[in-house]
């Protein structure tokens, strides 16, 4: 790491250009100088804290190796116009910068991977979103977005998708079942007080810190439903047998894989019947303890 106050020029040379690993962390530089071209075989740069740095030189879009580019929390306004240039990049941070608008060019980095725009108070994500056709992590963590693109649903290889502490998202495009690859949704503290009925089909979905409503009509009336929900909450004091469950009732309702493996509930009405909770609970757990247990007590009339 090199605490530099001024970047110097690069001139060509064997062990310059065989260099694959730069970082100027924390540094006071205030420009890079146009011959960082020369870095050839560059993998990977990294800015980050550099507060004076208010913007990159065209020349950085030659840099036709490099996969990582970490720009989070450094004084960058704008890319340059040919970011898009940057073909092989996989990895890129852009939070907490002051960019407001990016380029047009920057939706043909068809190889980038990762994607952080966490922090970012004015910028408005491209519409043309959707031809970040590798995208698998996006993360918006804290930005001041108040809608996403439609385009975002073209992100058919997105897995984890972080959208906690949005303030001024309100609500998730009705679509978003169509992001068939999703598996993680962080709502973390974000106002999203409904869940688009299409998130239904995605299989094996995460869904963290939601803090919304789900009605759990239409969860059970669809029987290919496998989305767990997982609220924040606090620690739940839970002690599980063979026989019986004890809740802290106390605390909500919420019984997550663990509670699920450890433990299962038999009763006996004539005959004996043996509930597995895997089957049971997996659409209840948005359910209140009082309703769960009306539940199991007409169930037991029934087998009655």
């Amino acid at each position: 790491m090199l605490h530099l106050e001024e970047f110097p020029d690069i001139f060509p040379s064997h062990s310059i250009s065989s260099l694959r690993l730069l970082r100027f962390d924390f540094s006071n530089i205030e420009n890079l100088p146009s011959s960082i071209e020369n870095l050839r075989k560059l993998c990977s740069l990294s800015l980050t804290f550099c507060t004076k740095l208010k913007c990159l030189p065209e020349s950085i879009c030659s840099l036709q190796h490099l996969t990582a580019l970490d720009l989070g929390i450094c004084g960058i306004e704008k890319l340059p116009e040919d970011f898009g240039e940057l073909e092989c990049l996989e990895w890129l941070n852009l939070s907490n910068t002051k960019i407001k608008h990016f380029p047009d060019s920057i939706c043909k980095l068809k190889n980038l991977k990762t994607l952080f725009l966490e922090g970012c108070e004015d910028s408005q994500l491209p519409e043309d979103f959707g031809q970040f056709e590798s995208l698998n992590k996006l993360s918006l963590r804290s930005s001041k977005i108040r809608d996403i693109p439609s385009s975002i649903l073209k992100l058919k290889h997105i897995q984890e998708l972080d959208l906690s502490k949005c303030s001024k998202l309100k609500q998730l495009p009705e679509n978003l079942g169509d992001l068939e690859c999703l598996v993680k949704l962080n709502l973390t503290h974000a106002p999203i007080s409904h869940l688009p009925d299409s998130i239904s089909s995605l299989e094996g979905l995460e869904i963290i810190g939601y803090e919304g409503g789900i009605d759990p009509d239409a969860l059970i009336s669809q029987e290919q439903q496998r989305i767990t929900r997982v609220p924040k909450r606090e620690n739940t004091n839970i002690e599980a047998t063979t026989s019986d469950t004890v809740v802290n009732e106390s605390q909500p309702m919420d019984l997550n894989e663990q509670m699920v493996d450890q433990a299962s509930m038999t009763c006996h009405a004539g005959a004996k019947r043996s509930y597995n909770l895997r089957n049971m609970l997996k659409f209840i757990s948005p359910i209140s303890l009082s309703t769960f247990l009306l539940y199991l007590f007409s169930s037991f009339l029934h087998v009655g």
